[in-house]
C-alpha cells in the first residue's frame, strides 16, 4: 500500500482510496481496463478490484517506471504484479508537457493469500516440505517464470516451522539476506530475551520491513474511523 507506507514514514498523505458500492467502484478509473493476466486472455475480463484499486494508487501516487510498490494480500496476486508492469498509461512529458503513452513499469512486491490465481502456493509448499521434512524454519523454494516479458518469482518462505509466508514479485533475488530473521521465543515469555534467528530471503527481508508500517497505519485508521461500529449506528437509526 503506496499510501500506508508514505504516510507513516513521513506524515503525509500521498493518496486515499476509498471503498465504495460496486457500482460506484465500476466508475473509477482502471476499473473496466481488461486484465492482463493470461487466464483472462481473449474474454473480455475487466481488472479485478484489488488490481485496479492498486493501479490507482500508483498512478495518483505519480510512480514513475521503475518505481516500486509492496503491498499486503489485499493487493496480492499474480493479475496485480503483471497489471503494474504491463497496464498502458499517458504520461505528460514535464520538459515540453507532450503525452506518451506508455506501460505503467512498475515493480513489485506482493504477499499471495487469497487471490491465488495463477500462484503455485500447493506445488512451492510440496517441495519445500519435501527438501526439509523436520525443519522449515529459514527455508524457502522460489519459482520463476516469464509472462508476457515480465519475470515473476514466486517464493515460499517458511519463517517458523509451522508458517509460511507466500510472495510474488517482479525484482529483486531470493539470496539469503545478511540480517536473519529474529523472533521471539514465546514459550519462555518475551522477557526472558530468548530469541532465535532465522534466514530470510533478500528481497523478502527488505520486503517485510514495510509490511509493519501497512498494519500499523491500517489499525490507527481502522481505530479513528470505526467503520463497523458507525455503519452499525447508521443502521439502526
Amino acid at each position: 500500500m503506496v499510501r500506508d507506507s508514505s504516510e507513516h514514514a513521513t506524515q503525509l498523505l500521498t493518496y486515499t482510496d476509498p471503498v465504495m458500492n460496486p457500482t460506484t467502484q465500476d466508475k473509477k478509473q482502471f476499473a473496466l481496463r481488461p486484465s492482463q493476466s493470461p487466464d483472462c486472455a481473449g474474454r473480455n475480463i475487466c481488472h479485478a478490484p484489488h488490481v485496479s484499486e492498486t493501479l490507482r494508487q500508483a498512478c495518483y501516487s505519480n510512480l514513475q517506471e521503475g518505481d516500486w510498490v509492496c503491498g499486503n494480500s489485499w493487493f496480492g496476486s499474480v493479475a496485480c504484479c503483471l497489471a503494474l508492469r504491463l497496464e498502458p498509461i499517458t504520461r505528460i512529458n514535464v520538459s515540453d508537457g507532450s503525452k506518451v503513452r506508455e506501460t505503467m513499469g512498475i515493480e513489485s512486491s506482493v504477499v499471495v493469500k487469497n487471490n491465488n490465481a495463477l500462484f503455485p502456493k500447493a506445488p512451492l509448499c510440496a517441495v519445500l516440505k519435501a527438501r526439509h521434512p523436520h525443519s522449515m524454519a529459514g527455508k524457502w523454494v522460489v519459482f520463476r517464470t516469464i509472462i508476457q516479458g515480465v519475470t515473476l518469482l514466486a517464493i515460499a518462505y517458511a519463517w517458523c516451522n509451522i508458517e509460511i509466508s507466500h510472495v510474488i514479485m517482479t525484482v529483486g533475488n531470493a539470496n539469503e539476506a545478511i540480517d536473519p530473521y529474529v523472533s521471539f521465543d514465546g514459550k519462555t515469555g518475551f522477557d526472558g530475551g530468548d530469541t532465535k534467528a532465522v534466514a530470510r530471503p533478500e528481497i523478502v527481508d527488505f520486503f517485510f520491513r514495510f509490511l509493519p508500517h501497512i498494519d500499523v497505519t491500517n489499525r490507527l485508521q481502522q481505530k479513528s474511523i470505526q467503520i463497523e461500529s458507525n455503519g452499525q449506528q447508521r443502521s439502526v437509526g
